[in-house]
Parts: structure tokens; C-alpha cells; sequence
């Protein structure tokens, strides 16, 4: 399923409207004209406020529930170029919410919001692409989506990305910018992420060999139990790479990887 972007209220009118009544100490529903106000402008072409309409619609808040208008609404903003409203256009298409279910379309409205840095649109193109739903299936196209929406912060990205378990298969052509996002998800303590930041080191793939930066990533993902770094410490300890040669080590690090 896609991600639904809440609306945020820190510089809109409505907000405006909503902090100086209650300055006043005026009641919530002494700016019940909330709904109104919004609708108004909405009417007016303001694109922001068909979103939030949009989004009132969707979830039901000062008005009844209607996914139709939710539609309606966030067509209109999405058409002048509002990337949440594209997104969550794409995410009604995705679900078949007020429309009719149509994952091509869902596609097409995320690709939008993507295209202009949203983070939620980003990794909803790339869970279309993972599932091959709308549009034709591939873990590289996927990949390079996650990876965008992971280096705004989008966990499910990132989670999405360790599943896919990145290989050179299947790895997108921009390395830097794999490289980029394991370097940060590593300095955050993701195991994963610290594994192959140093089997990267070890090959020198996309970046020059060293060794000892390899045992270091590498110790920091076995501390935190990451099988497959215990074994690859485990043979750098034995053949001495980057660290003193020790058979006693090398085994010890293997056992940890078998329990």
C-alpha cells in the first residue's frame, strides 16, 4: 500500500486563522468556519486548500467522510503541481478509494510527487515498482526510489531497502549514491547498512580499498550479531587483512556467525 501524507499547518491561512482565535479564547467550535474558510479559498483556485479539502474529505474531519470529494478535491490541487496531493491522488488510485482501483494510474500520480523530492511519493514509486504493480517489475528502478525517499529520513525506505537485500545484481547504476545512503544508515547503527560499507571497503567497489576501514565496519555489524559480517571478520582476522592475523579470532567469529 502507499503512504498517505497528513497535511501540515505551519504557515497556512487556516492555521493562521485557527492560532488567532484562539488568542482570543475562542472555543474549537467558535472556528468551525474552518471548513468553510478552506472551502472558499479551495474555489478559488488556492491549491494548497483543495489539499487540505482533500484531506478533510478523506479522513472525515469537520465534514462527513466522502472519498469521492477527497477525489475531487486533491485532482484539482494535484493538477496545479501540489505534490502531496499527488501522492495521495496516487494512494486513492492505489487503493481504489473514490475511484476506481487503477495501479498504472496510482503510478503516474506518485511518479509526479516523486519527481518534485516527496519523500512519500518517492517510496511509493518504489513499492510499485518491488511489487510490479502499474508498471513492470524491477528491484533496480526500486532500489533507486528507496533510496531517494532513505536519504529524506523515510524508514520504510530503508527497511524496504535491507529486504531487497542489495547485491551488484541488483544494485542501481548510480553507486555513489548507494554508497551515500550507507554511509549514513551505517553512522545510525544499521547493521545491514555497516556489513556492506565494509564489504565495499574490502572490494574497493566504488570507492578505494582499504582494509582497515573494512575490519571496522565490519566489527561494528558483528557487535550487533550480523551473521554474515561475523563470518567475513572472521576471515579477515585469519588471512591478517587489515588487522593482525589471529587464528584464535578468526574462529571465534565464526562460531558467532553459525549459532
Amino acid at each position: 500500500m502507499g503512504v498517505l501524507v497528513m497535511p501540515t499547518f505551519k504557515t497556512s491561512v487556516i492555521h493562521k486563522i485557527l492560532v488567532f482565535s484562539l488568542s482570543l479564547g475562542l472555543t474549537f467550535p467558535a472556528v468551525a468556519a474552518d471548513f468553510a474558510t478552506t472551502q472558499a479559498m479551495g474555489e478559488q483556485d488556492d491549491a494548497d486548500s483543495q489539499y487540505r479539502l482533500g484531506f478533510k474529505y478523506y479522513i472525515g474531519k469537520g465534514v462527513e467522510q466522502d472519498y469521492t470529494k477527497a477525489f475531487e478535491w486533491y485532482l484539482k490541487s494535484a493538477s496545479q503541481g501540489n505534490a502531496e496531493a499527488q501522492n495521495n491522488l496516487g494512494e486513492l488510485y492505489d487503493k481504489g478509494k473514490g475511484v476506481e482501483q487503477d495501479s498504472a494510474k496510482a503510478f503516474e500520480w506518485y511518479l509526479k510527487a516523486a519527481e518534485q523530492g516527496d519523500a512519500k511519493g518517492q517510496f511509493n514509486v518504489g513499492a510499485l515498482y518491488h511489487k510490479g504493480e502499474g508498471v513492470e517489475q524491477s528491484d533496480s528502478k526500486a532500489i533507486e526510489w528507496y533510496l531517494k525517499s532513505a536519504s529524506q529520513g523515510n524508514n520504510g525506505a530503508k527497511n524496504n531497502l535491507q529486504l531487497l537485500n542489495l547485491n551488484r545484481e541488483n544494485r542501481p547504476q548510480n553507486q555513489a549514491k548507494t554508497i551515500e545512503w550507507y554511509q549514513k544508515a551505517a553512522r545510525q547503527g544499521n547493521a545491514d547498512a555497516q556489513f556492506e560499507l565494509g564489504v565495499l571497503y574490502h572490494e574497493g567497489n566504488g570507492m578505494e580499498r582499504d582494509y582497515n576501514k573494512a575490519v571496522e565496519w565490519l566489527t561494528k555489524a558483528a557487535d550487533q550479531g550480523q551473521a554474515k559480517a561475523q563470518y567475513v571478520l572472521g576471515a579477515m582476522h585469519y588471512f591478517g587483512r587489515g588487522i593482525e592475523q589471529d587464528y584464535t579470532k578468526a574462529r571465534g567469529w565464526w562460531q558467532k556467525s553459525a549459532e
